[in-house]
């Protein structure tokens, strides 16, 4: 379970800052996936009545986090291998694989931006079985004597 803090909300959906634990704490490449030692930003809808301050549990699904870990990792990879071979096959050179291997890179930066777009308006990577863990609510106190 992953754990964050709900830093904001409006009429239908909370903002939650997720807080690096476990095995993204200890990951070495943190700082590609996410901002660093920063919290990472999540946008989920507001079912259960959450207020700024609230702590919330969630899951993010193991196969959600291995997609997204090829998308950021393995298609740059291909990207740039595809570009250099179709580079060096069309121009007949060196020059235009390494050309076609930058290329390759660009065409995975808009891909990615493309697919994160996708998957935002899709909601597809949203977390899952949401619960919280701690109110800051005032709503129960009561100033009666």
């Amino acid at each position: 379970m992953e754990k964050g803090v709900v830093q904001r909300v409006d009429e239908r959906f909370a903002y939650i800052t997720m807080r690096l634990e476990g095995g993204c704490k200890t990951c070495v490449n943190k700082a590609l996936c996410f901002a660093g030692d920063k919290p990472i930003p999540l946008k989920i809808e507001n079912a259960l009545d959450l207020n700024k301050g609230d702590i919330v549990e969630f899951d993010i699904k193991p196969a959600k986090k291995i997609i997204s870990g090829f998308l950021l990792f393995i298609l740059p990879i291909f990207n740039l291998i595809a570009g250099y071979y179709l580079g060096a096959y069309y121009g007949k050179s060196e020059v235009s694989g390494i050309i076609g291997s930058f290329i390759g890179i660009l065409v995975s930066g808009i891909e990615l931006i493309s697919i994160n777009k996708i998957i935002e308006k899709n909601r597809s990577l949203i977390p899952q079985n949401i619960r919280k863990v701690e109110s800051t609510s005032l709503d129960n106190l009561s100033c009666d004597t």
